[in-house]
């Protein structure tokens, strides 16, 4: 399939209406803004289904009415999905649950009964494989990703996941993930949970919330740990037991061989992809960055009438104002 052009100005209903009556099509939407990722190419097989991928639940409604009026919903497959978890605590840019567990939902008239619930272990990394198999290719063995489409193959027994730096906030966490167990590495644990990213002083109120009820003794014992100035090396947790991930038993001796076999399968899977976490970023380019967001940060405080020093109950009382 080709992917020739990107233009943001073109509707995917435009797109749909411009193709060759014999030519599937690949139409993605993200957030707030149609895409035209590339029709596939003429010669493609007309037996193909059509993919369109939805990233944005505004417009995705509208999509499938409009794949209904040109009869073309049967068989076109309606993917839709998010990158990460909610923008919330311990969830986006984290590797517990809250971050990791992100919606997936398929729709193909053609192939698939409506209304079916699967609790298979999927990785994103599994889209591409199973988009491929979707339309009669062969899944290429570099590939990471395993394909779902069929729901009686063999799955997953674990899925793996990474974070380094995002933004300004530096860090080097990984982690799997079986049916029940959750294994998380922590390679800079001298780091606190609440480091400074900007990204999230600016649009995660929350994060001021935390810092005013922290100074005044008045969260839980559970919300206060993510308080701490530094982390566990290693975290290890029960999801059936425990599915928010608050009790950690990496030093629990009853769970020593859990927590060996898990430190295991995280280290064959770095090996297996040739994770590069361990490479250094440039020191001057990371600083630079830095630089360059506390000069934004600034510049949003001054909008806003506020000095540069201000506390948190400054920006909540910011936050209460802008969104009563």
């Amino acid at each position: 399939m080709s992917n020739e052009h990107r233009n943001r100005g073109v509707a995917p209903s435009n797109a749909m209406q411009r193709r060759s009556l014999f030519s599937p099509f690949i139409v993605a939407l993200l957030f707030g803004s149609p895409g035209l990722l590339g029709e596939a190419a003429a010669e493609t097989s007309a037996q193909r289904p059509n993919l369109l991928w939805i990233i944005s639940d505004d417009l995705g409604l509208e999509l499938v009415a409009q794949l209904d009026e040109a009869g073309l919903a049967e068989n076109t497959i309606v993917v839709f999905f998010g990158d990460h978890g909610r923008p919330h605590v311990r969830c986006k840019q984290w590797l517990y649950e809250g971050g990791l567990a992100t919606p997936l939902i398929v729709r193909w008239p053609a192939r698939l009964k409506a209304g079916q619930v699967r609790d298979d272990l999927v990785s994103l990394v599994d889209l591409p494989a199973t988009c491929l198999e979707w339309i009669g290719e062969e899944v290429p063995d570099w590939m990471q990703g395993r394909s779902f489409a069929d729901p009686d193959a063999a799955g997953r027994d674990y899925v793996f996941a990474a974070r380094d730096r995002c933004g300004d906030a530096e860090d080097r966490i990984r982690s799997v993930r079986g049916d029940r167990l959750k294994y998380i590495r922590n390679f800079r644990p001298e780091l606190p949970y609440m480091q400074t990213s900007i990204y999230k002083e600016m649009a995660y109120p929350v994060v001021h919330v935390l810092r005013s009820l922290h100074a005044r003794g008045e969260l839980s014992d559970d919300a206060a740990r993510f308080m701490a100035e530094t982390r566990p090396a290693e975290e290890l947790y029960d999801l059936h037991a425990d599915p928010h991930e608050l009790h950690n038993l990496a030093d629990d001796p009853a769970h020593r061989e859990d927590l060996e076999a898990m430190r295991r399968r995280l280290d064959d899977w770095m090996a297996a992809t040739g994770d590069q976490g361990d490479q250094q970023e440039d020191p001057a380019m990371v600083q630079s960055y830095r630089q360059q967001r506390q000069a934004l940060y600034r510049r949003w405080l001054a909008a806003r009438g506020l000095p540069e020093n201000a506390d948190p109950d400054a920006l909540i009382a910011w936050w209460t104002s802008h969104y009563e």
